[in-house]
C-alpha cells in the first residue's frame, strides 16, 4: 500500500459530498474498488469551506468525525490545512464561481493541487467530481487526465434519489437516524436505509506528453491544457540561425550556441536530403563547425574552443555528449513523448548506427531562406 493516500474533492455549499465519497470509497466499495485516504482534500469557496468547517469538522454535529466513529476508520488528516480556498490575483478568497475569471482560478488551483499530489511517485490520488459546480467538477476530472498515473482514479457518487442533496443526510448511518424528506408529505427518513453507489469513470493519461515544468505543477491550466493539445497537432519546426531560435511545436527550446549549431546541423542535412549522419565521417567536423560560424560570433570563445576540439575532426564521444545535452534539452522542454518527434535519433545497429531527425523536411522551416 502507498504511503500517502489522498481524496482530492470539489465542493460548493453541500459538504455533505465529502462524507457520502468518503462512505462509497471505504465502506459501500466493492474489495476492487476500496480506497481508504490517510488525507482528505477539499477545493472549495468561502461560504463552501466554512460549511465544512461548522458541518464536518466541528465538535457538534462533526459529521466525518462521527463518521469515523461509527465505522471505525483509521486516522485521516482533514483539518484547515487541507481545505484549499480559492483565491484571486490578491489572495482573497471567492465567495461563488459566478463567471469566466472565477472558472479560471479553480481550474488553476486544481491544477497546481494535482500535479502536486502526483509528483511523489509514492502517492495514489482519488478525485471526486460529485460536488461543487459543474464547472468544478469538469476541472478536476480534466486536470486529472492531464497528470494521472496508474494508481490514481476518477469517480462520481449516486446517492438514492430521496436522499440527494438533502441538508441533513451525511452518509448511511450504520444504525436507524431519522430525517424528515424533502416531499409535500414531509415523509420520515431512514439513513440507514440510504444507498450510495461509487461509479468510477475511465482516464485517458496524457502525463507522457508533458514536460517537467508542468508535471512540477509550474504552469496553469491553459498552459498544461495547450501542451497537451500540442500532442496531437501536426509536427512542426522552425528555426533562424539569425537569432539562434528553435521552435519546435511553436515551443521555445533553449539550446546553447553548440547544442543550437549541431541541431542546425541536422536540420541542414535534412532540407539537403542527406538526412543521415555517422559520426566518424570525414566531414562531420566541418559541416558541423560551418554551423557554428553561422550562429556565434567569430570572436566568440566558445567558438575557439569548439574549433580546437575539432581541430582533427570529431570524435565518437564528442558527438555522442552533442546529442545526448540536444536531446535532454528537447524531451525537458517537450515532454517525453512530444519530443519523440524532434529528438536527433538513432538509426540502424551496433557498428552501423547512424543519426538524423526523422520528421518530413517539410515541416521544417528556416528562418530567412525560401
Amino acid at each position: 500500500m502507498l504511503e500517502r493516500r489522498i481524496l482530492l474533492a470539489v465542493s460548493g455549499l453541500s459538504p455533505q459530498i465529502i462524507t457520502e465519497t468518503l462512505y462509497g470509497l471505504a465502506i459501500g466499495a466493492t474489495e476492487e474498488q476500496r480506497f481508504i485516504p490517510n488525507e482528505v482534500h477539499v477545493v472549495t469557496t468561502v461560504q463552501g469551506a466554512e460549511r465544512i468547517r461548522l458541518l464536518l469538522l466541528s465538535d457538534t454535529p462533526g459529521w466525518f468525525h462521527r463518521m469515523r466513529q461509527d465505522f471505525d476508520l483509521p486516522q485521516i488528516q482533514f483539518d484547515n490545512s487541507t481545505i484549499h480556498i480559492i483565491e484571486d490575483g490578491s489572495g482573497a478568497g471567492v465567495s461563488d464561481i459566478r463567471n469566466a475569471q472565477d472558472n479560471t482560478l479553480v481550474a488553476d488551483k486544481l491544477t497546481r493541487l494535482i500535479a502536486g499530489f502526483t509528483h511523489n511517485p509514492e502517492t495514489a490520488l482519488h478525485v471526486s467530481i460529485a460536488g461543487g459546480r459543474k464547472t468544478m467538477g469538469f476541472f478536476a476530472g480534466y486536470a486529472l487526465s492531464l497528470f494521472a498515473r496508474p494508481q490514481d482514479r476518477l469517480s462520481h457518487v449516486l446517492v438514492s434519489p430521496e436522499f440527494e442533496s438533502h441538508p441533513e443526510f451525511f452518509y448511511p448511518t450504520p444504525y436507524q437516524h431519522i430525517i424528515i424528506g424533502r416531499d409535500h408529505a414531509n415523509t420520515p427518513l431512514d439513513a440507514y436505509t440510504a444507498k450510495v453507489e461509487l461509479a468510477d469513470l475511465p482516464v485517458v493519461s496524457l502525463r507522457n506528453g508533458l514536460p517537467d515544468r508542468i508535471l512540477a505543477g509550474e504552469a496553469s491550466y491553459s498552459d498544461a491544457v495547450m501542451q497537451a493539445r500540442k500532442l496531437m497537432a501536426p509536427a512542426s519546426i522552425w528555426i533562424d540561425p539569425c537569432t539562434s531560435t528553435l521552435l519546435c511545436a511553436d515551443i521555445a527550446i533553449p539550446l546553447t550556441p553548440r547544442d543550437f549549431a549541431f541541431y542546425l546541423w541536422f536540420v541542414r542535412r535534412l532540407k539537403c536530403g542527406n538526412e543521415e549522419v555517422h559520426p566518424t565521417e570525414s566531414r562531420t567536423g566541418e559541416e558541423y563547425l560551418q554551423c557554428c560560424e553561422e550562429v556565434m560570433n567569430a570572436m566568440d570563445s566558445v567558438l575557439e574552443k569548439t574549433q580546437l576540439a575539432l581541430a582533427t575532426g570529431m570524435s565518437a564521444e564528442y558527438f555522442r555528449q552533442r546529442r545526448s545535452t540536444t536531446n535532454a534539452t528537447l524531451r525537458k522542454t517537450l515532454g517525453t513523448q512530444l519530443a519523440q518527434t524532434y529528438i536527433i535519433a538513432s538509426l540502424g545497429r551496433n557498428n552501423n548506427k547512424r543519426y538524423a531527425l526523422t520528421i518530413p523536411d517539410s515541416s521544417v522551416t528556416v528562418g530567412g531562406e525560401s
